[in-house]
């Protein structure tokens, strides 16, 4: 029987495979029995330090802004603008109801949370005008992007005090047109064509400028002269209290004095360059406001004061006569010389003038 013998070379190679296996078995196990960190070493030397890098540019003072007006000298000169101003010098602290609203802090900021009925309680103390008057917070420091903001208490147009069917949008002059605006009507003709002037404090009040800016409230004449339409000048279309009474403020003009300065004229005027140049241009209203008021001194409605000035004498008048009157006293407490609105002011000056003739 023949058995058969293992071939040498087979053996061999099959022993030669099972090497290699057993070796990349090996070789595995101890690979893997390496993945597992020993110890932390000792910190290596530090390297040297890199170069500088070069300094970037200073971004902007987070106050800058800020201190563009609230800095020392803005500060001094606005209180010595104020200080020779009319708000600063006019009667203020006054505690009566019909006062407080203009004539105390306290009574103006009141007034602007009780624009509906227009009631004011009488104070029994009261603060002069101050910052605080008109100025309260910021709306934004962006101002780059949402315009200046001046910190005004108010800039929303503005229901006239006794005509709350006339509403005045004059922008950021709204502040003004508060208290800048007339506090009784213009008279109306009883049963018999006449008007009773009761007092000697006849008229609109002062500080009627925002109706004689906007053409409106003067008892209105048949006459020569046209009225002109309401808000057609272009003071009221193109200027505002602002632009024209704080215009480059200096210690004496605008700024917070409210004092015209004529640089503020001369971009749309160029010949009125001057103070001089200004009083200049009110020749012909004060000419027609004289006439006026020696046709209503005839007429027995305006009297002479013992401090040589006149005023409304108390009295029953025809109503062309008492119109007059009105309007007499409205440009006279508008205290422009007709600037607010020349062709409305004169208007009414000539209208009333022929009406007296």
């Amino acid at each position: 029987m023949n058995i058969n013998k293992p071939n040498q070379l087979v053996m061999e190679a099959k022993n030669l495979i099972r090497f290699f296996f057993l070796l990349s078995f090996g070789a595995f196990m101890i690979f893997t029995s390496c993945v597992k960190e020993g110890p932390m070493g000792l910190p290596g030397v530090d390297g040297v330090d890199g170069v500088n890098g070069k300094d970037g540019k200073d971004g902007k003072d987070g106050t800058a802004s800020c201190l563009a007006c609230h800095n020392k000298t803005t500060k001094t000169l606005v209180s010595t603008q104020f200080a020779g101003s009319a708000h600063g010098t006019m009667p203020n602290k006054q505690t009566g109801a019909n006062c407080v609203a203009c004539h105390s802090a306290e009574g103006f900021i009141e007034s602007l949370t009780n624009v509906t009925t227009k009631t004011f309680t009488a104070l029994t103390s009261a603060s002069p005008l101050n910052c605080e008057s008109c100025h309260t917070s910021h709306k934004t420091f962006d101002f780059a992007n949402d315009g200046p903001d001046y910190a005004l208490r108010t800039t929303a147009p503005v229901k006239l005090f006794m005509d709350q069917t006339v509403t005045l949008d004059l922008g950021t002059s709204n502040l003004c047109v508060n208290c800048h605006q007339p506090r009784s009507t213009k008279p109306a003709a009883n049963t018999e064509g006449n008007f009773v002037v009761a007092n000697n404090r006849f008229g609109p009040h002062y500080g009627t400028q925002a109706v004689v800016l906007d053409g409106r409230w003067g008892y209105h004449h048949d006459g020569s002269t046209a009225i002109p339409g309401v808000g057609s000048h272009a003071h009221r279309k193109n200027a505002s209290c602002t632009s024209c009474h704080m215009h480059d403020g200096s210690s004496t003009t605008g700024g917070h004095s409210w004092k015209v300065n004529p640089a503020s004229c001369t971009s749309c005027h160029p010949s009125i360059n001057s103070k001089e140049a200004i009083t200049a241009s009110k020749t012909e209203f004060y000419t027609l406001f004289n006439q006026l008021g020696e046709k209503l001194l005839q007429a027995g409605a305006l009297r002479t004061t013992t401090a040589g000035g006149l005023e409304p004498n108390p009295g029953t008048y025809p109503i062309a006569v008492a119109g007059a009157l009105f309007n007499y006293r409205m440009l006279y407490g508008d205290h422009s010389g007709g600037i607010h609105n020349p062709a409305y002011a004169k208007a009414l000056l000539r209208n009333s003038i022929e009406a007296l003739n």
